[in-house]
This record gives C-alpha cells, sequence and structure tokens, in this order.
C-alpha cells in the first residue's frame, strides 16, 4: 500500500531540472564563472543537462564538489577541501552541513547528492547562487520599453493631419471672405447704375 504511495507523490519532470538548470547557468555568468571558476579548475561549462540527469556519477559528483566549494567563497563561508578520493556520502554530509550554517535548507539523506545529479543537487546550486548574488548586491533591473518607430510616425501623422485640418478651415473662411467681398462689389455696382439710369448723380 505504501508503496502505491509513493508511487503517486509528484516528481520533478525532466523540463523542471532543464529549467533549473538554464536558471543556474544564466545565474553562474553573472559571477562570471567562465573566468573565476572554469578557467582556474580547467573544466568544461555546463550545459542545461549536465546536472539534470545522472550519466558519470563519478565525475558529475566531482564537479559538483568544486562548484559547492567556489560558491561557498562567494558566500564569504569557510568549506572543507572534498578531496577527489573523499568517501562521497562524507563529502555529502559535509556539504549538508555547511548549508545549514548558511541558512539552507537541506531535507534530504546525503545520498541524494552523493548522485551528482538530480533535482536536491540543482536546487543546492542554485540556492548557493542566489544568496552569493544578494551578497554581491546584484539587481535585477526592469527593461526599459523605448516607444517604437512605428508610433513617433502615428503621432507625427497625426499632427500634419492636424495642421491641414487648420490650414483647410483658414481656406474656407478665406474663401467666404472673397465672396463676401465680391457680393458686396457687385452690389455697389448694381447700386450705381441703377441710380445712373435715373440720374441719382
Amino acid at each position: 500500500m505504501s508503496n502505491e504511495n509513493e508511487d503517486q507523490q509528484p516528481q520533478v519532470g525532466e523540463e523542471d531540472l532543464t529549467a533549473l538548470m538554464e536558471e543556474i547557468i544564466e545565474k553562474l555568468r553573472l559571477l562570471n564563472y567562465e573566468q573565476q571558476f572554469l578557467a582556474n579548475k580547467g573544466l568544461k561549462p555546463l550545459n542545461k543537462a549536465y546536472f539534470a540527469f545522472s550519466t558519470n556519477q563519478i565525475e558529475q559528483f566531482n564537479y559538483f564538489k568544486q562548484l559547492v566549494k567556489w560558491l561557498f567563497q562567494m558566500n564569504e563561508a569557510q568549506s572543507s577541501d572534498y578531496g577527489k578520493y573523499d568517501d562521497p556520502i562524507t563529502a555529502a554530509s559535509n556539504i549538508q552541513m555547511e548549508l545549514k550554517k548558511l541558512g539552507i535548507e537541506c531535507d534530504f539523506p546525503p545520498v541524494k547528492l552523493k548522485s551528482g545529479a538530480g533535482e536536491e543537487v540543482c536546487t543546492v546550486i542554485l540556492n548557493l547562487l542566489n544568496r552569493a548574488l544578494k551578497i554581491k548586491r546584484f539587481q535585477f533591473k526592469p527593461p526599459k520599453f523605448e516607444v517604437s518607430k512605428k508610433g513617433n510616425d502615428e503621432e507625427a501623422f497625426e499632427d500634419r493631419e492636424g495642421d491641414e485640418n487648420i490650414d483647410m478651415a483658414e481656406a474656407i473662411d478665406n474663401e467666404d471672405d472673397i465672396e463676401e467681398e465680391h457680393f458686396e462689389d457687385n452690389q455697389d455696382k448694381n447700386w450705381q447704375d441703377n441710380a445712373q439710369e435715373f440720374d441719382l448723380f
């Protein structure tokens, strides 16, 4: 019965782990890990599947130990020297003790870190990254949105259209004035012709 309940527990999907790795890589780059970490260790850059899926447990766990040790330094914390040939369970337990000193939750057995991949490994790395970025006062600035050229063109068109409407209104007023003056001239001329006809002058 207990086995059925365990099978029904939600598991982190592959897409979720890949998304975690993408976030990890992005934040590692913010800490300039290519020059500060990779160059000194002679390691290859991470890809979005490296700590998401277990492919070579020994190699991945060794990479994880070195990365975690560097991240402890970024967090201004003292850490043990995790040797290449140290017992994996002992090394994983020491990492968990260091995490708890920093106030980072890690309520899972050390064997979860020993695998060198998976949800717990990615979560530990991400928590250390977030804390290190906070210490360095790194802030994510909101994006700035500029007015598009299309918007400027539309505003310019509206301005031109408004000017044209004003010019047209002035032209209509001028035409009305001209017609009124022409009408008055004709009226004066007709009146003068009638006056001459009846010898009023």
